[in-house]
């Protein structure tokens, strides 16, 4: 029964982390026109756009239009150097999983794009990802890491290029694995433990 009761809880854990994933997809504003405005919400979390300074800097959205198209609405910023950063709408923290990128114009270097992510406990944690090939529109798939939990935001940079962003994948609340494992072992141990001492007394 206490082996049971474990294995339930460990269950728990484990199915409320996947419940807690999100994906930003964008496809609320297919039908929109091209600007978007300076931010973006959607799925409990926030995407702000500035230029250079701080300056304000619109976001855009691809539609079937245009020749970047990737076959799926995202986003862009049009300013060069602009600054994105996405947070959460309540300032919880998350992990960012996986983000899919475009090349967004038609220039020929393939200028790479660096994420930045701000921890709650403190400190940075950095990421770089470079364009596989010079087709504009075609989307590639980014994955971070586990460093990339316990964000308070996530900063990046635009440069030189435009760069599409879709499908932003993040888990809102992933119970760190460590601690869930070792509460898992606790009431192993104490279920044991108890077991061993109603024998003892019989």
């Amino acid at each position: 029964m206490k082996l049971l009761l474990a294995t339930s809880v460990a269950s728990a854990v484990f199915l409320s982390s996947e419940a807690n994933a999100v994906t930003i997809t964008f496809d609320d504003i297919a039908a929109r026109g091209a600007v978007v405005g300076q931010s973006y919400v959607s799925e409990g979390f926030k995407l702000l756009g500035a230029g250079q300074g701080a300056q304000p800097a619109q976001f855009y959205v691809y539609n079937e239009g245009r020749t970047e198209w990737t076959g799926s609405p995202g986003l862009t910023l049009f300013a060069v150097g602009g600054r994105i950063e996405l947070s959460r709408l309540d300032g919880g923290t998350f992990a960012l999983q996986s983000i899919d990128l475009a090349r967004g114009d038609s220039n020929r270097g393939l200028v790479p794009v660096g994420f930045t992510g701000y921890r709650q406990a403190g400190g940075t944690v950095q990421a770089t990802y470079v364009f596989h090939d010079s087709i504009a529109g075609r989307l590639e798939t980014f994955s971070f890491g586990d460093a990339f939990r316990g964000l308070t935001s996530m900063v990046w940079y635009q440069g030189a290029e435009w760069h599409q962003f879709d499908n932003i994948r993040i888990a809102s609340a992933v119970p760190e694995p460590g601690p869930a494992l070792l509460s898992i072992a606790g009431l192993l141990a104490v279920a044991v433990a108890a077991r061993r001492k109603q024998r003892q007394a019989t």
